[in-house]
C-alpha cells in the first residue's frame, strides 16, 4: 500500500511539469539556423558560440563532422576545425561535445569529444585546440580509448564539461559503449 501511495504522489507531483506556461517577457529567439545535426555548444565570454556538428547527412556521409564559429549575432566567422575525414558518425556516434577551457580568453583552449574512425580502427577521443582568429589550430590528443569492440554504434557518450568549483577538472561521459552491464566491483568494465 505504501508503495502504491507514493507512486499515486510521484504521479500527481510531476503531471504538470510537461504543461507549464512560459514565464511572462520569455522570448524565443532564433539566434543560429541552418546547422546540420548540431549536438553541443560553448559560449565564450566575448559572445562567441562554438557549435559541434555531429557529421552525416541523408546519403550516409560523414559530411559536416565539424565545429563551428558564430558570432552573437548568428553570423558565420569560421569553420573552426573540419573533423569530416576522421569523425565516425554512424548511429549515435560523432562529434559529440565540446567544452571552453575556464581560462580561454588567456590560453585559447578548446577540448573536443568525437568518436575517431580510420580504416577499422574506432576510438572515442578528445583533443584539445588552440584558437586563434576562430581557427582551431595545433590539435593535441589528450584521450584515446579503442572501442573496437563496440560493434552496436551507440551508448558512447559524448558530454564533456570543466567542474564548476575546480576549472582543472574536465569531466568526460564514454556511456556505456552498449555493454548494458552491471555495475562491477571490478570498476575496470564500468564504463560510465
Amino acid at each position: 500500500m505504501k508503495l502504491i501511495s507514493l507512486s499515486i504522489l510521484f504521479c500527481l507531483t510531476f503531471s504538470n511539469l510537461y504543461s507549464q506556461t512560459i514565464p511572462t517577457g520569455f522570448v524565443k529567439t532564433n539566434v543560429i539556423t541552418g546547422l546540420q545535426y548540431p549536438v553541443h555548444f560553448d559560449v565564450s565570454a566575448d559572445q562567441r558560440y562554438f557549435i559541434t556538428q555531429k557529421g552525416g547527412n541523408a546519403s550516409g556521409s560523414c559530411a559536416n563532422g565539424k565545429i563551428l564559429v558564430y558570432s552573437n549575432s548568428g553570423a558565420l566567422l569560421s569553420t573552426f576545425y573540419d573533423l569530416t575525414d576522421s569523425v565516425q558518425c554512424d548511429f549515435e556516434r560523432g562529434l559529440l561535445g565540446l567544452a571552453l577551457d575556464p581560462g580561454f580568453s588567456s590560453n585559447h583552449y578548446v577540448y573536443a569529444y568525437y568518436n575517431h574512425k580510420y580504416n577499422a580502427d574506432e576510438r572515442i577521443r578528445v583533443v584539445r585546440f588552440t584558437e586563434s582568429n576562430n581557427i582551431g589550430t595545433n590539435p593535441l590528443i589528450i584521450l584515446d580509448i579503442n572501442v573496437a569492440e563496440n560493434i552496436a554504434g551507440n551508448h558512447v557518450g559524448g558530454i564533456i564539461e570543466f567542474k564548476p568549483s575546480d576549472a582543472t577538472k574536465l569531466f568526460i561521459t564514454i556511456g556505456d559503449l552498449a555493454k548494458g552491464q552491471s555495475v562491477s566491483a571490478d570498476t575496470s568494465t564500468n564504463y560510465a
